[in-house]
């Protein structure tokens, strides 16, 4: 009897076993060799970015700006820094607008400097250089010279230093420009320059203007040859 239920234990853990097998089978499926291999985790993923193709790489910007730019250097950040006072103190400061200005108020001085014009030269430099420009106009006249000069080209104007003290803004230009100049005497000979062959000069020019005020214009405050061949710039304009 006692072996006969052991048999009979036996059969019924079999069927058990055997039901278990069935159900499994149901459940997870068979593999036939065939089956596509699970998605790799560390491939990139649809649907988790917009529009991005699948291995795609997306850059992350560097500290120093966009990629593939270089960092500012210091006095680079100091000079948009100035600037950015400056704007702050005068809304209607746009450095771009600022240098195409600065480019056409150079034109007007140095041909109103060769042509004697006074009147256009008291509106738009400070009391300094105008006591300067006056000092040689006059040294020409008294030995009957007269001047000639002629605008070819700015090949760059671009702002190198600013600043803001109290109210007083000062932005500095150094223009990169091709002059054809020339100084002729009494009798109408050439005793400078040259009447057809431009010349390239670079200078700084420094402009002021108090921020609090209602007039607009800038004045020429300073002009000096340029000795600096590295400077910062900012907002260069072509």
């Amino acid at each position: 009897m006692g072996q006969g239920f052991q048999f009979l234990d036996l059969i019924f853990l079999g069927m058990i076993a055997v039901f278990i097998l069935l159900r499994l089978r149901n459940v997870l499926g068979t593999r036939t060799g065939h089956e596509k291999p699970p998605e790799d985790l560390r491939a990139g993923r649809t649907g988790s970015l917009s529009g991005q193709k699948e291995g795609a790489v997306i850059a992350l910007p560097r500290r120093g700006g966009p990629s593939g730019t270089a960092p500012l250097s210091q006095a680079e950040i100091r000079l948009r820094q100035s600037l950015t006072e400056i704007a702050l103190a005068d809304p209607q400061f746009d450095a771009d607008d600022f240098a195409d200005g600065a480019r056409q108020a150079y034109e007007m001085i140095i041909i109103g400097f060769a042509q004697g014009d006074r009147d256009l030269l008291r509106g738009m430099v400070g009391e300094d250089v105008f006591a300067n420009f006056d000092a040689a106009i006059t040294a020409r006249q008294a030995v009957g010279q007269t001047m000639e000069t002629r605008l070819a080209a700015i090949k760059d104007a671009h702002i190198t230093h600013a600043s803001l003290r109290g109210k007083m803004a000062e932005v500095t230009v150094k223009f990169t420009a091709d002059l054809i100049s020339c100084v002729n005497n009494a009798a109408g000979d050439l005793v400078q320059g040259h009447p057809t062959l431009p010349q390239q000069v670079s200078e700084l020019w420094t402009f002021a203007r108090d921020t609090a005020s209602k007039d607009p214009n800038w004045t020429l405050i300073a002009t000096s040859a340029d000795t600096v061949t590295d400077a910062p710039s900012a907002a260069p304009k072509d």
